[in-house]
């Protein structure tokens, strides 16, 4: 049991971590957006 708790916890950082690293990923990509859109550059 305690190893389980001990590898749950591992995921739930792995998760965390991933989490971050989406939620800066759409902020670039909705900045990149915002950019091209001032240049008038979308489809």
């Amino acid at each position: 049991m305690n190893r389980l708790k001990a590898e749950n916890a591992v995921l739930q950082g792995q998760v965390d971590s991933l989490q971050k690293n989406l939620d800066s990923l759409t902020a670039y990509g909705d900045s990149v957006k915002r950019s091209l859109e001032k240049l008038d550059m979308h489809p």
